[in-house]
This record gives structure tokens, sequence and C-alpha cells, in this order.
């Protein structure tokens, strides 16, 4: 089984589509973990009914205390085999986790990444910050990849729970900055086999005005 943690922070506007995108998925033995990070508008409503409607769907909400709290309550309630991540305003493509799924297990890889479709108000673009024509990378090509692009992203990646839980792996609750990267670097360094994959089935939204990346201000710099 493989757990899929989505934190959610008023996405009112994009969870429905998002939770929708990954309960389409053409593998179907998930476990859908939706963590309600103190959200003030519809999204509660909107998660309890998603969850009524699939009992595949995990729903908790606490007050509010960052997504990296609401991601370390996702690991925590998490029982896959192999965990993913999604963020609440971006969407995958129906063969996502099929297709990751598939890599790691077959040539026994601890973490396979695809590559993912950037949306933003300057159009739509495919990239890949892994597959540069090798399916199969060692450590060194997999830490340098990590800082190009926005390899460092938690999304776009399948992860083994025993990696995770044996290595006690958690993000840092008071970082919300590239708090994604420091937790894929300290997975990186307790894994021995990479692998990438060259379809992008993930829609990282950019046009979210309420994500932490359009937000900056020096309060954000000086947790970077």
């Amino acid at each position: 089984m493989v757990s899929v943690i989505v934190p959610v922070y008023n996405g009112e506007q994009y969870l429905r589509e998002c939770i929708n995108s990954i309960c389409n998925q053409s593998y179907k033995e998930l476990e859908i973990i939706i963590i309600n990070d103190g959200s003030n508008d519809n999204t509660s409503k909107i998660a309890r009914q998603i969850k009524n409607e699939d009992n595949r769907v995990i729903y908790v909400e606490h007050e509010n205390k960052g997504v990296s709290y609401s991601r370390n309550k996702g690991l925590d309630l998490a029982t896959g085999e192999y965990i993913v991540f999604v963020d609440c305003d971006d969407t995958v493509e129906k063969e996502y986790i099929e297709l990751l799924l598939n890599k790691i297990t077959k040539n026994n890889l601890d973490i396979v990444s695809c590559g993912y479709t950037d949306i933003s108000i300057y159009g739509t673009i495919k990239l890949n910050d892994f597959y540069m024509g090798n399916s199969i990378l060692n450590k060194d090509e997999f830490i340098n990849n990590i800082f190009k692009g926005i390899g460092g992203t938690l999304w776009g990646k399948i992860f083994k729970a025993e990696i995770i839980n044996k290595n006690k792996i958690r993000l840092k609750n008071n970082i919300f900055m590239c708090e994604d990267m420091l937790f894929v670097l300290q997975y990186a360094m307790k894994s021995k086999v990479f692998g990438a994959i060259e379809e992008s089935l993930y829609n990282y939204n950019r046009k979210n005005e309420n994500s932490v990346s359009s937000k900056i201000n020096f309060k954000y710099f000086n947790n970077l």
C-alpha cells in the first residue's frame, strides 16, 4: 500500500481537484491522509465531504502549526510501505503513483523521482530535475540534482517508509523555507540506490497566491 500525505491550509479553491486526482489513480491501494493545518476557510467542510465519499481517505485537523508539523503528523499516521507527498494546490496524472511504484519495486530502489509540469502565469513547461537519460543514479548524482531546479521538493517522489522510520527522519517544525529539501537530503544520505523516470506526472501550480513561495518577505528570508 502507498500512503499519500496531503497537508492543507486554506485550500478550499484547490483541495477538491487535488484529491480527485489522487482518488482516480490507476493504482488503487492507497491511504490518502489529509492534514488540515488550522484552515479558516471551507477546507474542513470540503475535506469531510471527500472523506465520506472515499473510505481510503483519512482526515485530521489541528490548530495552525505549519506545513512541517502537518507533514510529520501524516508520517506518524501513515501505514503504507511507501510514502508519497502531494501539495493541496497541485494535481497528479492518473499513473503518477503506479509508475513511481513500479520503478521503485522492480529495480529495488530506495527513492524514485519523476518529471513535472510547471504551471505559472508565464505559461506551462515540462521539467525534470533528475532524469538525464539514465533511470538509475548514484548518490552523488542524485544529491547534486537536488540543488538543480527545484529537485529538493517532497512531491514528485516516492519514498520507502522503512527508511524514514528506521532513521527517524522528520521535518523540522520551525523551518518553513526549504524544509522539504532538508528532508530529502537526510533521506538521500540514508539511501543507496536512486531512480528517475522521464514522464512528467506531477502538476506543480505556481499560481496559488497563498503559497509560501509567493509570500517572500524578511521573515521568510531569515528562515531560509
